[in-house]
């Protein structure tokens, strides 16, 4: 185990603990909450026969996961702190083993399009990609799970691990033909001289979390977020294209905050220059440079995000709840913009998806 690598303090020792003022557990299996929420959730909340049942299904997403054996049946241990908004989510979780499987069917019906990195604590986590290596995880080690690949996925005896999910679209602005498979993002963390950092970054936010406002915990789930995807794109930099300029590395840099921030409706150029540190104008030059603008390339990253979005959720979800999750605020227009950029309307784009 690294040096830096201790037991994560969760918040509490209740079976619910509300810090943003919300009456009941959120249960992620169901998905993100549409507002902020911090909670601290234990199994202990329902009686032990039923403490494994109440854990995969209000908590765990996107697994299928399998039956309980004996000991499982007759008592599951799990205790998980979340912060988590629409935009993002972070977990600090302490967890008696359990397994799971992710399917086709799950890829095809689930509506999140993301990836998340778990950092493991303390125990080991084990995952088997179709078409991948085995990946094992023990204390110190990241994992990364990638929502769209069939997974076999096993946390062996009791564990700690930190969560923190992943946009899509960020990992494809590190990787704009292919993301790596998982055991080579796995490979070149262990690798990396970066890892230690991020590593020392998220365990220090799992002990601080608790003490923090709710302003406080969203300003650090952004950067969280930031970090590891910088550390990942750090990891990988002996791939990258040689030769590349330092105004090209700012507008890759403008081209990561624009989607790391996609969702939020009052993104504009200004905040973009002053996050990369450029001028507006400077900002311009760069996407001139690239036959872009600058809202043009937002409006057409928010209408790739809606499109994938249609394609992946089937449950009736409205498009505006939709179009208003990818950033659009006019909403009335973006059936419009949707049609000129695809030549057909959003329902007919989800429609289509699922006759598929």
């Amino acid at each position: 185990m690294p040096d830096d690598v201790q037991e994560i303090a969760l918040g509490g020792k209740g079976s619910f603990m509300s810090a943003s003022g919300q009456d009941s557990l959120h249960e992620f299996s169901q998905g993100r909450p549409y507002g902020y929420i911090f909670q601290t959730v234990s199994s202990e909340a329902a009686p032990p026969p039923e403490r494994y049942d109440y854990w995969t299904g209000s908590l765990v997403r996107g697994l299928q996961v399998d039956r309980p054996n004996e000991r499982q049946a007759r008592d599951f241990r799990a205790t998980a702190t979340s912060l988590a908004s629409l935009s993002g989510e972070m977990h600090l979780v302490r967890t008696d083993g359990f397994a799971g499987t992710r399917t086709p069917g799950h890829i095809r019906a689930d509506q999140s399009d993301e990836m998340a990195l778990h950092l493991i604590v303390e125990g080991k986590l084990t995952g088997q990609y179709e078409g991948d290596s085995e990946i094992v995880a023990e204390a110190g080690d990241f994992f990364l799970v990638d929502v769209a690949r069939p997974l076999r996925l096993a946390i062996e005896g009791c564990s700690s691990l930190i969560q923190i999910d992943l946009p899509r679209s960020l990992m494809e602005s590190i990787f704009p033909v292919r993301i790596p498979p998982p055991s080579s993002v796995a490979k070149a963390l262990a690798a990396s001289s970066l890892t230690p950092l991020l590593r020392a970054h998220l365990l220090q936010l799992s002990r601080a979390v608790s003490g923090m406002n709710a302003a406080e915990r969203l300003t650090m789930l952004d950067a969280s977020e930031a970090f590891v995807i910088a550390t990942i794109e750090g990891a990988f930099a002996g791939t990258a294209v040689p030769g590349k300029t330092g105004n090209e590395g700012l507008f890759m840099a403008a081209q990561r905050y624009i989607r790391a921030h996609l969702g939020r409706h009052n993104l504009n150029p200004s905040e973009i220059a002053a996050a990369v540190g450029c001028s507006r104008a400077t900002l311009y030059r760069l996407f001139q440079g690239h036959g872009l603008t600058v809202s043009g390339h937002i409006r057409e990253l928010r209408l790739q995000r809606l499109m994938r979005l249609l394609q992946r959720t089937s449950d009736g979800a409205l498009v505006a709840v939709l179009a208003y999750r990818c950033g659009f605020h006019d909403i009335p227009n973006v059936n419009q913009m949707f049609r000129r950029r695809f030549g057909v309307s959003p329902t007919q784009a989800r429609a289509m998806s699922t006759r598929q």
